[in-house]
């Protein structure tokens, strides 16, 4: 059979692989996937201990994969360049050892490490006490810390074959909203790409809004002075007074810079008639890069957050795609920018990551964003604007 499937995780059936390796006596990569692989591993020690590491290997990239963590993404390889970043918080953290309400409600922090990690679902964004409900959100909400109930892997040796994971993860309560991600991360051999696909289920019986963000973070080697984001945009805002005063260099990056506050830039990105649009964050030299396609039509905002302080306090830029953006929830419902799903309704959503290791496949890239850029006149915001941002005067 060209398609196999492989059940990791089935809480439902009681089912649990502590550790799984493909090729393996239970089933061979061949054919097109014959220079693949794919590990399953579970932590131990500190606060690692438990957490589930599904590592795909297609040949070209090594994808390191974290159900426990929503399905995250740690880091991705490229030969000897990794790319992600170098949080504080050095290892997976399970989500047990994270308390979302301690500093105030920034207990996410505590176990942000990850390349790519999601923001929502039932809200994410800055915490808040509700000033209509009184209710109290923590910071980003609690997707990225909740783990997947059910994980398999699909392998595909037919034509160019490809490797996919899937993982159902749960945000439910009684009383409160009941919502379920679907993701699947899949991958081709060979290709220094992968495509995540996820959807997003109304599992109970009332209409429920919901926002998600796409925290997709990169810092040193790609990240640098001289590094740039290139992408495609109608208009950008600065989010605070402390951004607009580096509004002419957004898109640039500095070397680290220990104690220098955060910064992030809204935007509304421009996009072809398909609704597709790109980001590209490259290096100063444009030898390496990582870039994001997406559909506007799924996630119509976009977030750029700059933390240049020193390398050891988490030197970092993150390229954020969203349905909306990570200020306070009840000024984006304010805004009207949260979705409403009816009971049983889905919200799909696809996202490609390519990770470009020469000059070439970079210039091939940034060209392909400018290309388009040329047909839009992008307005730029020296202050925050109203519907962007909570704090415009």
């Amino acid at each position: 059979m060209a398609t196999e499937k492989f059940v990791l995780t089935n809480v439902e059936n009681q089912i649990w692989h502590q550790s799984m390796v493909l090729p393996s006596a239970r089933g061979q990569l061949t054919g097109s996937l014959a220079d693949c692989s794919v590990r399953k591993q579970t932590l131990q020690g500190g606060r690692s201990a438990g957490v589930d590491v599904i590592e795909i290997d297609n040949g070209k990239l090594v994808i390191s994969l974290l159900p426990t963590r929503g399905m995250g993404i740690w880091k991705v390889k490229s030969g000897d360049t990794e790319f992600g970043w170098s949080s504080p918080v050095k290892q997976p953290v399970n989500p047990s050892f994270v308390n979302l309400a301690e500093r105030d409600g920034l207990g996410w922090l505590s176990g942000f490490n990850e390349m790519m990690c999601r923001c929502g679902l039932m809200w994410h964004g800055a915490p808040e006490e509700d000033p209509e409900t009184g209710q109290f959100r923590t910071l980003h909400g609690r997707i990225a810390n909740l783990p997947a109930h059910y994980v398999d892997v699909e392998t595909d040796t037919a034509g160019a074959g490809s490797i996919k994971v899937n993982g159902r993860v749960e945000e439910a309560m009684l009383f409160w909203p009941a919502f379920e991600l679907e993701s699947s991360l899949t991958t081709v051999p060979g290709s220094s790409s992968f495509t995540i696909h996820d959807r997003i289920t109304n599992k109970g019986g009332t209409p429920q809004q919901f926002e998600i963000l796409y925290h997709t973070n990169f810092g040193a080697p790609l990240l640098e002075a001289g590094a740039r984001l290139v992408m495609n945009y109608e208009e950008v805002s600065p989010r605070d007074e402390w951004a607009g005063e580096d509004i002419d260099t957004w898109s640039e990056y500095i070397a680290p810079e220990p104690g220098r506050p955060e910064q992030c830039y809204f935007m509304k990105p421009a996009a072809d008639s398909e609704g597709k649009t790109q980001a590209l964050l490259r290096n100063a030299t444009g030898t390496m890069a990582a870039g994001l396609d997406w559909n506007v039509r799924e996630l119509p905002w976009f977030t750029q957050w700059k933390n240049e302080q020193s390398d050891a306090d988490g030197y970092c830029t993150g390229l954020e795609p969203g349905t909306s953006f990570p200020n306070p929830n009840s000024f984006e419902r304010q805004q009207e920018r949260l979705i409403t799903l009816q009971p049983g309704a889905s919200w799909d959503i696809t996202l490609q990551f390519h990770f470009h290791t020469t000059a070439e496949e970079v210039a091939r890239a940034e060209q392909q964003i400018r290309s388009l850029q040329e047909h839009f006149m992008a307005k730029t915001h020296a202050k925050p604007v109203a519907y962007y941002s909570p704090v415009a005067k």
